[in-house]
């Protein structure tokens, strides 16, 4: 199950990083999630057909499918819960986080769809009538999908923040851009079949040309550093004006210049310095 641990975020150099890559991602590997809905709709037809056939009648608590559906989409939510909550539940015991995405989490996560809808001969089961209550928030789920870690980005706590009020934050904000941004996009979208169709190279054209835009998180220029600055009569602080350009494809910066005078001659000695993250699943049993 651990066979793509070697795998580093962004890498597409190996065969084993572009499928890593693929599993995540491509459509075709998750062809079995679409058979999957198809067969839990053919299974909802035919427990339909015992449930309104149960001499009980649909809407009866003495009807067995009326109480089992009040505990299906529960049970789901509990096991994910433990899932990712419980340490003794987490990817070690399933296998690793890719073998559990695809796999492992179908079954509570059918279990959440299957016990959300119901029976459509049966009353909603009552955890998919409270949760109902709150459907016009679907209006706006799209925007917090979207910009979520956009709202993050700005919050003005690091690390942990109070859950209560960034949700605030994040559906206000997704609430303004739903209204004023997402809502007329739609509207114009519906009206107008014929222009659409331009979108698509619109859209293609605008991210090309953006791509060469200059970064502006990354600034070799330094305005505020002088070039040269003479502190006494036999010293100077200057700027050494290094380029490293195979540094620079890899992420790396030029740190720590020293410059050695020896017969007329400079040389100069820096640093390569660049941060590297790796991953590894572990246990601590430290203090």
């Amino acid at each position: 199950v651990d066979w793509y641990k070697n795998h580093e975020f962004y890498a597409t150099d190996t065969f084993l990083d572009i499928g890593v890559v693929m599993l995540k991602f491509h459509p075709i590997c998750y062809f079995h999630v679409f058979i999957l809905g198809m067969l839990l709709a053919k299974l909802r037809q035919l427990l339909d057909k015992q449930a309104v056939a149960s001499k009980h009648g649909c809407f009866s608590w003495r009807n067995p499918y009326n109480v089992a559906l009040q505990f299906v989409a529960p049970m789901g939510y509990l096991a994910l819960f433990l899932v990712f909550s419980v340490q003794e539940f987490q990817a070690r015991a399933w296998g690793y986080k890719l073998s559990a995405r695809i796999s492992v989490l179908l079954p509570f996560q059918a279990m959440i769809l299957f016990g959300l809808a119901g029976l459509p001969s049966l009353p909603l089961p009552m955890f998919s009538y409270a949760f109902s209550k709150m459907d016009f928030l679907e209006n706006y789920s799209y925007c917090v999908y979207v910009f979520q870690f956009l709202c993050y980005a700005v919050w003005p706590q690091t690390g942990l923040v109070n859950l209560a009020l960034f949700l605030v934050w994040t559906y206000a904000t997704a609430f303004l851009i739903a209204r004023c941004i997402q809502q007329p996009i739609q509207k114009w979208w519906a009206s107008h079949p014929k222009g659409r169709l331009v979108v698509p190279f619109v859209l293609g054209a605008a991210l090309v040309g953006f791509s060469f835009l200059p970064d502006p998180s990354y600034n070799q220029s330094l305005p505020d550093i002088p070039a040269q600055m003479v502190i006494d009569n036999q010293t100077v602080d200057l700027r050494l004006q290094l380029h490293d350009p195979e540094g620079h494809r890899l992420g790396a910066s030029v740190i720590n210049p020293s410059i050695l005078l020896k017969d007329g001659e400079a040389l100069v000695l820096a640093r390569r310095h660049r941060r590297e993250t790796m991953q590894r699943s572990a246990v601590y049993n430290g203090p």
